[in-house]
């Protein structure tokens, strides 16, 4: 069986396996050379944020009451209703565009269950992978599982849906694969109907990413993190010849490949193509690169009025000790790591020395939030005042945030949004929301919904206070 380095144990931790089992350790880490390693394991091993670490991260503890956030009675506030239930770590919530007004939330645990807008949920899973993918259910920290789902732009007549999950098959194996809608039934996926599309192999248990999202070109994008451990250790972000640490884009209505060398595949490159499809030394799928983990992506949909925006792809990117960020995705763009984590130099042999960076369009640190969830551009009509702020939130510290952007400048402005309370918060609406906000979702309308880990599921509620 293949090893796995254990990534992120905590000081005190790594100190007492050298000191006791350092033979263990080795073991932990016998796939990675001598000369990488150097004398002191723990050097390489080691993660300093006490609440990331292992087996710290198994013992923080987990509130499982209201987060704690100073209410007020401003007009900037809002409200919360609760809209589903009893759901087990929502990774994602997405529509297809076939007027059904159905929404699918995302389990990582395996599951796809069918939502509808009067808040009942149908019983039995749209799609069950349990069988399929791998994750321990009760392991905190455990960032495989499913994690994508997307629908094919033309879904409503050919019923092509695409899943990203780890697969159980092959350790640590990430799988892009295509099911189909039952022929008997709409509210079902045919589980037999898997065609594997792509399958990435990841060198350590972390960092899957796994975020789908079809282009308003009608191509797959494809999150994929940097391969895991801590400080990306084989450099993959910035390796344009591996498929981790970037947004990938891929044709998946085309099954040949674009150049000569290459096999014929399930999917082709783009046409106009990828920015380094024509380079020998770099993979033809490759939209962007220099990510490391970037843990949950959106489609903007635009203006509805002017179309301002529309097709934008956002990117919450986690990082390693210091900076979280959030990115929009552009052609051929270079976000640094690990050469830089946000505007800060990482690895000074690296930090200068990768071409052209694209910086965030927001960044913060670790004295703000710990671990950035990305979200989506509110489009909606419960909250107007809402209409063009991104909207994204910080798992660790529960917190959700506002950036709005400056047209003009081509700035964003960021800030904590407040919550109501409870005397604004009536008809049903809530004043807090759960802690751990793993996801986000949209609906057909533009409203937003943010979703916790574990069992709660919550939507984005109007401005109480105009």
């Amino acid at each position: 069986m293949e090893t796995k380095q254990f990534p992120g144990l905590c000081p005190y931790y790594c100190s007492q396996l050298e000191a006791n089992c350092q033979e263990a350790l080795r073991f932990l880490v016998s796939h990675i050379s001598p000369e990488l390693l150097g004398d002191d394991l723990c050097e390489r091993l080691i993660l300093l944020d006490e609440q990331y670490c292992y087996p710290s991260i198994l013992t923080v503890e987990e509130s499982e009451g209201r987060n704690q956030i100073q209410l007020t009675n401003s007009e900037d506030c809002l409200c919360f209703e609760e809209y589903a239930n009893k759901l087990r770590n929502p990774v994602g919530l997405k529509y297809p565009d076939d007027g059904s007004r159905r929404m699918f939330v995302v389990e990582q645990l395996g599951c796809i269950y069918i939502l509808y807008e009067n808040k009942t949920r149908v019983e039995k899973p749209f799609l069950d992978l349990r069988d399929r993918v791998i994750i321990e259910p009760n392991k905190a920290g455990d960032e495989r599982g499913l994690l994508g789902l997307a629908f094919h732009p033309y879904f409503a007549a050919n019923g092509r849906i695409f899943v990203y999950y780890v697969s159980r098959g092959v350790l640590n194996r990430t799988r892009l694969s295509e099911f189909r809608v039952s022929s008997d039934n709409p509210n079902e996926a045919d589980a037999n109907s898997e065609r594997v599309i792509l399958e990435i192999d990841q060198p350590f248990l972390n960092h899957n990413a796994g975020e789908l999202i079809f282009g308003e070109d009608g191509f797959l994008y494809i999150a994929t993190g940097d391969g895991g451990a801590a400080g990306d250790p084989h450099n993959n972000a910035q390796n344009k010849n591996s498929l981790l640490g970037k947004m990938l884009r891929i044709d998946v209505d085309k099954t040949t490949g674009e150049r000569e060398h290459e096999p014929r595949l399930p999917y082709s490159s783009p046409q106009p193509p990828n920015p380094f499809a024509k380079d020998k030394d770099a993979r033809m799928e490759i939209y962007a690169y220099g990510l490391r983990n970037p843990w949950r992506c959106s489609k903007d949909l635009g203006d509805p009025t002017t179309g301002h925006g529309k097709g934008r792809i956002f990117c919450g990117d986690v990082g390693q000790d210091a900076i979280e960020e959030v990115n929009i995705i552009n052609k051929g763009g270079n976000y640094g790591w690990r050469a830089s984590e946000g505007f800060r130099c990482y690895d000074e042999d690296l930090c200068g020395n990768v071409g052209e960076e694209e910086k965030p369009i927001y960044s913060y640190d670790h004295s703000v939030g710990r671990s950035v969830t990305g979200g989506y551009v509110y489009r909606g009509c419960e909250s107007p005042r809402l209409n063009g702020i991104y909207l994204y939130a910080d798992y660790f510290v529960g917190k959700i945030f506002r950036l709005e952007e400056n047209i003009t400048t081509n700035q964003w402005q960021n800030k904590e949004i407040d919550v109501c309370g409870p005397e604004l918060c009536n008809d049903g609406l809530i004043s807090s929301y759960n802690r751990k906000i793993m996801a986000f979702g949209q609906d057909p309308k533009g409203e937003v919904y943010p979703t916790r880990f574990r069992n709660s599921y919550f939507w984005v509620g109007r401005w109480e206070h105009l």
